[in-house]
């Protein structure tokens, strides 16, 4: 599994600090931390492929850039939330572990309710979302917030919504479209069963990386094929 992993991010045995643990049930955990989601989302998937091996669980955490207060991490997640104007008809609530307990609330009535706990950096959503695409926002949302390290998305569709080809590719070209660092005009978005062919054209190869991250940071995306060119 470590040789398949290996291979598969092109990192040798020394940079990736993994744990794997390996049970007779062909059930096996992963642990340790990773440099980006793309290095995370591919870990599951690789360890699944080896024989023998039933169900993966991945605990791997993102190696933050700054590492802050849980907090601190709770503030910003929500704001960033509670500023979307997608969420604006949400009550949100928030709570960070401490003595403090729940530190946020707003609106009694409303069309979906999201409550966040953040615990050593880890970010959990959960509550009722109106769509999918709602609840692919709230966890890349989640991601895209300094310090937080790992997301656990247990939000819920109400009423119960279809997935689709379709859908995933809109919720991408939002994503896209919202990320501030980006020209989402120039990127192309296809998706067929769960995989992603990104195209177009952007200034960095820095850019060029942010696009392939802000994919693999939707739920339900499989693959990224990266197609996209670096031009100044």
């Amino acid at each position: 599994m470590r040789a398949a992993i290996e291979r598969e991010l092109h990192a040798g045995h020394q940079e990736l600090q993994l744990a794997i643990r390996a049970a007779d049930d062909g059930h096996v955990t992963i642990s340790g931390e990773v440099e980006d989601i793309i290095r995370k989302r591919k870990l599951a998937p690789v360890a699944g492929q080896v024989p023998g091996v039933l169900r993966v669980e991945d605990q791997t955490r993102i190696i933050p850039a700054q590492r802050k207060a849980d907090g601190e991490l709770l503030d910003a997640l929500y704001a960033a939330l509670s500023s979307e104007s997608a969420f604006r008809e949400y009550a949100i609530a928030g709570e960070d572990g401490g003595p403090n307990g729940v530190r946020y609330s707003s609106r009694e009535d409303a069309a979906g309710v999201m409550e966040i706990l953040v615990k050593d950096a880890v970010a959990t959503l959960v509550g009722n979302v109106q769509s999918l695409t709602h609840r692919r926002l709230a966890e890349v949302l989640a991601w895209w917030t300094p310090g937080i390290v790992d997301v656990v998305d247990q939000l819920h569709v109400v009423p119960p919504e279809d997935d689709s080809d379709d859908e995933l590719t809109d919720a991408l070209r939002i994503v896209l479209e919202k990320d501030p660092w980006l020209d989402a005009s120039q990127i192309t978005v296809r998706t067929a069963s769960g995989r992603v062919v990104l195209d177009g054209l952007l200034r960095t190869s820095e850019q060029r990386h942010m696009a392939e991250c802000d994919a693999w940071y939707v739920p339900g995306v499989r693959s990224v094929e990266n197609r996209i060119q670096v031009r100044s």
